[in-house]
């Protein structure tokens, strides 16, 4: 096999981890969102992984959907419930500024993270 399919094996890997583990209906919008705000330390609040997302489809209300996937509360579905995120990412509101939100990993979402890097290493 080339390395080329190795690589693509890897992610085979990595998206049957992710759609066995955690949501078989992910998309990949949040899965954006969520590695964005990991990887990208210039995204400390909401407004900093808009101006990221912006060039990957990601408007104002669903880049908000999107990384409230990974927090504690998903944002509200149209029957008025907010179902459990995942854990991975506290919205904090800025003491400076109230209208902003910062944008903290959380330890389950570090943890989160060292299993896709092991994921793809392996």
């Amino acid at each position: 096999m080339s390395k080329k399919r190795g690589d693509l094996k890897k992610l085979l890997k990595l998206v049957q981890y992710l759609s066995t583990e955690l949501d078989p209906q992910m998309s990949l919008l949040n899965l954006n969102a969520f590695l964005t705000t990991a990887v990208n330390e210039d995204v400390a609040t909401m407004m900093d992984l808009r101006r990221q997302l912006d060039n990957y489809g990601g408007t104002r209300s669903n880049v908000s959907r999107n990384i409230s996937y990974w927090a504690d509360k998903q944002w509200r579905r149209e029957d008025g419930t907010r179902p459990d995120g995942h854990g991975f990412v506290k919205l904090i509101p800025d003491p400076e500024d109230y209208r902003r939100r910062l944008l903290l990993l959380t330890q389950k979402g570090q943890t989160f993270c060292d299993e896709l890097v092991n994921l793809l290493e392996d």
